[in-house]
């Protein structure tokens, strides 16, 4: 087995063990030595070199060069995908062998492209190197910026709009990887590439991501299990999986094209955003903390790891 892609979650490198790990050049921080043994570049040499002797690859979100897989594909070498969907082509460039889909709605929109070739299974959670943590009283409400994302999607700018809005005395600590021209008495924002992510999940005690659109969300996954709860927009796949007092409403949908598909995006009001850290900050969260920490538990490595490996020996 091998894995591929510059965004190669280094979790997965350390509990799956591949026989070999391709990175695939990004203009974003790669941490190359997390992998160590790895290769870096898509030059003839170097694909050459990873598609050698080996009978699975394993790639994430896209391949960087959809070439690899065709090649892959040649060579009788079965492909496994985690897609993101707003990133995939319509129709399909490419059908690999399995797309292991990391949320229901990658699941429901794969499903019906590809058929049988897709399942469900979820990105899991390494939950020893994110300490749970009950929180009790919502005073801090931490969001992730990231490097800004597609079409500015995980909402940060409306919950900057959202400041200035408040009522309470509620503090927002914003985690971003580029700078934010932005100040307000109630807002800190920490800049920086954060290499160990598990250092990040201690400040808050409720997590705010107003996204517009989303399928795997890691930054919800992993403040469950720091045992924040998560107030996120009202969009799938979040609604009936978060609890519904968890949802800030979405004002209308519109359709966007990201890359070669259309993709459905919300519309949040930062007038909704205010209103609902309002309406939490300074609340008895001790309930929804333990409920945080329940949600995170069907997501544990440990509890998933076998099921990766079962559907990766069965392609």
């Amino acid at each position: 087995m091998s894995t591929t892609s510059s965004a190669t979650r280094s979790e997965f490198f350390v509990h799956l063990k591949p026989a070999k790990t391709l990175l695939v050049p990004t203009k974003y921080a790669e941490f190359p030595d997390r992998f160590p043994g790895a290769r870096r570049g898509l030059d003839k040499e170097t694909v050459d070199w990873f598609l050698t002797d080996i009978d699975v690859v394993l790639a994430f979100e896209t391949p960087g060069d959809w070439d690899i897989l065709q090649a892959a594909k040649k060579r009788g070498i079965k492909t496994i995908l985690m897609p993101m969907y707003e990133c995939m082509h319509s129709p399909l460039v490419f059908t690999p062998d399995l797309m292991i889909c990391p949320s229901r709605l990658d699941y429901e929109i794969f499903k019906r492209e590809v058929g049988g070739h897709a399942v469900f299974l979820p990105v899991p959670v390494n939950r020893k190197r994110i300490e749970f943590r009950h929180r009790r009283r919502a005073r801090v409400f931490e969001h992730h910026a990231g490097h800004g994302g597609l079409l500015g999607r995980n909402g940060t700018y409306e919950l900057l709009a959202a400041a200035p809005m408040l009522k309470s005395k509620a503090k927002i600590v914003i985690y971003s990887q580029r700078q934010l021209d932005f100040s307000h008495p109630n807002v800190e924002i920490r800049v920086g590439n954060f290499k160990d992510y598990w250092d990040i999940w201690g400040q808050g005690d409720v997590f705010v991501f107003p996204h517009k659109f989303d399928g795997l969300s890691l930054p919800i996954q992993e403040a469950l299990a720091s045992g924040m709860p998560v107030l996120s927009t009202a969009i799938p796949p979040f609604v009936g999986w978060l609890p519904n007092d968890w949802m800030i409403p979405a004002d209308e949908q519109t359709q966007m094209r990201v890359f070669q598909r259309l993709v459905d995006v919300a519309v949040v009001d930062p007038r909704r955003i205010a209103e609902a850290i309002d309406q939490w900050y300074g609340k008895d969260i001790r309930r929804d903390s333990a409920e945080a920490n329940k949600l995170a538990q069907a997501l544990d490595w440990k509890l998933l790891k076998q099921k990766y490996l079962e559907i990766i020996e069965s392609v």
